[in-house]
């Protein structure tokens, strides 16, 4: 998996949470998953996952 990005606050950027969750989702249940799992794990919505 790739490591997260900090931004300079020390908080994790958008893009980069959004990767991690997409990775941690894809590999438990394979390529058949809710966007919104993927955007509740990276702690965003669902309008910012399709942005990023």
């Amino acid at each position: 998996m790739l490591g997260a990005v900090r931004e300079s606050d020390g908080t994790t950027s958008m893009p980069a949470a959004i990767i991690e969750a997409a990775g941690a989702v894809f590999a438990e249940q394979g390529c058949a998953v809710d966007v919104r799992e993927i955007a509740r794990r990276g702690g965003v919505g669902t309008g910012p996952l399709h942005r990023h």
